[in-house]
């Protein structure tokens, strides 16, 4: 059975990168060319992407024919916590983590990671729950790697709304496959690996910080 002809409902989880690229294309792939309406694709903007990030979203919709919900964090005083964006109206700013800082009053660190929980997972929960009965309970399609165990373990360890899959990890893809696939596209995504996700990341080392700063 093809790993990337994942059973729907279902939410791709897209954060943009070349391994969720790779992900979401073999899905397509396995359907033939065409998403069904069951399988929805989301990615959740935190602010702090880079703007190669953004551009390489927009590029997936329009070379793969798809559509991507933007979504975003805006803070407990609305009822609806997250808004839906675009391209052009994205925050770049940083503005959904700072509206979660403040709220918190103190920075998220590796014990206390409640920007992921809050920006995209939970975040994530409450846009699917609007999208009605069929969606009430859905497999979430994670991009982790066959080469990335431990990652793939911490998600499955920790207790979600809806059932995580990884169909990279059940196809045993790896990062080089990945790089092959980019090789021979139209299109990438033009950063290094460190540029990847929020830009100042307390998860990314030292030298990975700096060569982001510099």
């Amino acid at each position: 059975m093809n790993p990337y002809r994942i059973e729907y409902p279902a939410i791709i989880s897209f954060s943009g990168g070349r391994t969720s690229g790779y992900m979401l294309a073999k899905i397509i792939e396995a359907y033939d060319g065409k998403l069904p309406d069951g399988i929805k694709v989301v990615f959740c903007n935190t602010g702090l992407e880079h703007e190669k990030t953004y551009e390489f979203i927009k590029a997936c919709e329009a070379n793969w024919g798809i559509k991507i919900t933007w979504i975003e964090y805006q803070g407990k005083i609305h009822d609806e916590r997250y808004k839906v964006v675009t391209f052009e109206t994205a925050s770049r700013n940083g503005e959904p983590f700072g509206i979660l800082i403040d709220e918190r009053q103190y920075l998220p660190n590796p014990v206390a990671r409640f920007c992921t929980v809050e920006l995209k997972i939970r975040l994530l929960d409450r846009y699917v729950k609007t999208l009605g009965a069929e969606f009430k309970k859905c497999n979430q399609a994670i991009g982790l790697r066959y080469d990335e165990p431990r990652r793939v373990a911490n998600v499955k360890s920790n207790s979600r709304r809806n059932p995580a899959i990884f169909p990279i990890f059940e196809a045993k893809n790896t990062l080089p496959e990945i790089f092959s696939f980019w090789n021979k596209q139209s299109f990438d995504l033009s950063l290094q690996m460190h540029h990847g996700n929020c830009q100042g990341c307390f998860l990314k080392s030292r030298y990975r910080l700096d060569l982001v700063a510099k």
